[in-house]
């Protein structure tokens, strides 16, 4: 545990998050109305500048319906800053992150156990000008342990290598299967100050989270998972677009 967090600390990961990076220092959820599910509570939109509304509903804005597959995407749900875009030829989701403290992405609702989930999170991103850095970009599951439709929590899936999470390529496409056996997965909203108790790790791996969640909260559901990106450092001001986002059995593409 001491060498995992000196690791973070050491990538500057963890640098005085009290209030820009939800991901380690945000209170858990209690309601299930809230759009973006990134980790942020009402006030922490409102202290970043946006209210996290923002819907898409299958339509790009254009009249020309370019790149119109007939895929039904309308289960997502766009905040903050992102867009639809065209990129390299493809139809894909922007997310701008400049200037500081602003936050974009997109969010599904769910209502599925956590290790229904294996294999089907995931997506593809092109950085142009950030890294994955801080805890961003990240997949945000909103969690309900004892299945009575209320939020207890977020688990954090992050971006990159283990442990520092950063140092990701830059402007090449990479896909990022989230479920894969990387140790990636943070829970310390779901089991408090000792997220070590699931794999003895700062973040475990998401086979390692789902079968703890099974075996101790049989009734566990999640309610909303998200892809987030945001920013507080000056690494992590930028843009960057992402494809085939799959959060269930949903894929935004």
């Amino acid at each position: 545990m001491k060498r995992a967090l000196a690791a973070l600390a050491v990538a500057g990961v963890v640098v005085a998050l009290v209030i820009a990076l939800p991901v380690f220092t945000s209170p858990p959820l209690t309601s299930s109305s809230s759009t973006d599910d990134g980790g942020f509570t009402g006030d922490d939109r409102a202290k970043l500048g946006g209210d996290g509304t923002g819907t898409w509903d299958g339509d790009d804005g254009d009249d020309d319906d370019d790149d119109d597959d007939g895929a039904d995407d309308s289960e997502f749900q766009l905040f903050g800053t992102a867009q639809r875009t065209r990129f390299l030829g493809n139809e894909v989701l922007r997310l701008d992150t400049f200037p500081a403290s602003t936050f974009g992405g997109a969010s599904i609702n769910l209502g599925v156990p956590l290790g229904a989930l294996n294999r089907k999170i995931a997506f593809s991103a092109y950085l142009v000008n950030i890294d994955c850095y801080g805890g961003s970009p990240r997949i945000s599951l909103r969690v309900d342990l004892n299945g009575d439709g209320v939020s207890d929590g977020n688990a954090f899936g992050y971006m990159g290598p283990f442990a520092s999470f950063t140092g990701c390529a830059q402007q090449v496409w990479r896909y990022q299967d989230m479920t894969d056996g990387g140790q990636r997965w943070d829970t310390s909203q779901l089991v408090g100050a000792h997220p070590s108790t699931i794999c003895g790790s700062f973040v475990c791996t998401f086979a390692q989270v789902a079968a703890f969640l099974a075996a101790n909260f049989p009734n566990n559901k999640v309610l909303r998972g998200s892809l987030v990106q945001d920013a507080f450092a000056p690494i992590m001001q930028g843009f960057a677009f992402y494809d085939d986002i799959q959060i269930g059995d949903e894929i935004l593409d």
